[in-house]
């Protein structure tokens, strides 16, 4: 698998973004939970939701599909990180704002249908101070799970 990367900017205004499978159904409403709260990362099939700093948030996001788990020294650099999974059916995943986005069309990038790892780091922590204007970025590396994972 040749290594992808695409970037995405948006503004968010419900405290989170999606990283979603094209044929997921996407109503996260009651699903952040205190732990995915705590986690900022919300895991539904085929559908990740990150949990932002800012309610009302410019984003920037890095997504790189691989094909082994990134280095962990990769991580240091970032206030925050999280991990979890994600199925995909479709081989098609986009990112998104939130779940009933219906803005212009999303980039979608293409890949091999089946369950993957998300590695999900942001450059600010929860208790970072808010910089008017300031964009929170975001790295989602995503790379195959082995079977039964």
């Amino acid at each position: 698998m040749t290594p992808l990367e695409q970037r995405f900017a948006f503004a968010t205004t419900r405290g989170s973004f999606q990283i979603f499978d094209a044929s997921a159904e996407r109503d996260t409403s009651g699903t952040w939970t205190l732990e995915a709260l705590a986690r900022r990362l919300m895991v539904l099939p085929g559908v990740i939701g990150v949990g932002t700093v800012e309610t009302f948030a410019q984003v920037a996001v890095t997504l790189r599909v691989q094909e082994g788990e990134p280095d962990v020294s990769e991580t240091e650099r970032w206030a925050f990180v999280s991990e979890g999974t994600i199925e995909i059916t479709s081989g098609r995943l986009r990112v998104a704002p939130r779940s009933d986005y219906a803005g212009p069309a999303l980039p979608m990038v293409t890949l091999t249908p089946g369950r993957y790892h998300a590695r999900v780091a942001c450059d600010r922590g929860t208790d970072a101070p808010v910089l008017p204007g300031g964009v929170e970025l975001y790295r989602v590396v995503l790379w195959p799970a082995p079977s039964g994972a």
